[in-house]
């Protein structure tokens, strides 16, 4: 054997013997969070900038949230704001505010949700006000499939319509609600077999995540359930916390970029764009980043 020959496979056997799996993180500034709900949704309670009244589209491209004024609310879409809606209150004794739901497309390029002004009630699609009518059902606001139309149940006078809406024109279609049938939604989960065990243990006032056998460090708390896994099953990925900071995990690998999140609140899913990488928002101060992390084996 030559000696060339030997010092190459020598350190080939180095580089494989030092190889392991790291998570590079790559961020796009997605829109920068308004003063006004910084400060304050009501003037009782302080703004939480993952509470309900914050949403984000399924891909993670778009943010939304609400801001108050004397005179009603408004929502902002990645900076762009919206007409001047009613406020609506939830009924409890200090007078919290109650924002419309929102909805997105599943191509993420539509947003949609009922709004308020005065006696009448109407849905807004991606800005833009539909026909006004005395009722409209909560929670019952849906894109199709193909994300072209939307459909919900509305009310005008004695008559109950179901209204399909393509972004351009409705068509009204009359129904009697006491034959109406119920939905019934499944979500499917995907089966694995043979998955990587998963465990949250206690360890004093820490926690760590027992994964495929290994500790991890300690933290101060972990959000997940369970974690997520990639569509092939080899990977999982979860958030924790340390130090007021949350963190992504991917097969027990820390991502390098940490970002902020108040205590007891919402906070983004962490999901897999494929099997390789991950995305999910990340909050610093007022602005909000979409992290996609990708996994180099």
């Amino acid at each position: 054997m030559s000696v060339s020959l030997f010092l190459a496979l020598v350190l080939c056997g180095v580089c494989d013997a030092g190889a392991e799996t790291r998570l590079t993180t790559t961020e796009t500034l997605i829109t920068t969070l308004e003063p006004e709900p910084a400060r304050a949704m009501t003037t009782q309670y302080d703004y939480l900038p993952w509470g309900y009244h914050v949403d984000w589209s399924p891909d993670m491209t778009k943010v939304a949230h609400w801001v108050t004024t004397s005179k009603g609310m408004y929502l902002v879409v990645n900076g762009k704001a919206g007409k001047l809606i009613d406020t609506i209150e939830d009924g409890s004794p200090r007078g919290g505010l109650v924002p419309p739901d929102i909805i997105f497309s599943p191509d993420n390029q539509h947003f949609a949700y009922i709004a308020q002004r005065g006696k009448k009630k109407f849905v807004v699609r991606d800005g833009q006000e539909g026909r006004p009518y005395n009722w409209i059902a909560d929670n019952d606001l849906h894109f199709s499939a193909d994300s072209k139309r939307m459909a919900y149940w509305a009310q005008r006078g004695p008559h109950n319509f179901m209204v399909l809406h393509d972004g351009k024109t409705s068509k009204e279609i009359a129904f009697d609600p006491k034959k109406r049938k119920p939905r019934q939604a499944v979500s499917p989960i995907p089966a694995f077999k043979n998955l990587p065990e998963w465990r949250v243990l206690d360890r004093d006032d820490k926690f760590v995540v027992l994964f495929n056998g290994k500790e991890s460090a300690p933290y101060d708390g972990v959000y997940n359930e369970r974690p997520t896994y990639s569509p092939d099953g080899k990977h999982a990925a979860w958030r924790a916390r340390r130090n007021e900071q949350v963190v992504i995990v991917v097969d027990g690998i820390e991502a390098d970029k940490t970002y902020q999140v108040p205590d007891g609140t919402r906070v983004p899913p962490v999901v897999f764009k494929d099997s390789n990488s991950v995305y999910t928002l990340g909050l610093r101060g007022n602005e909000v980043w979409r992290l996609e992390i990708e996994i180099v084996e």
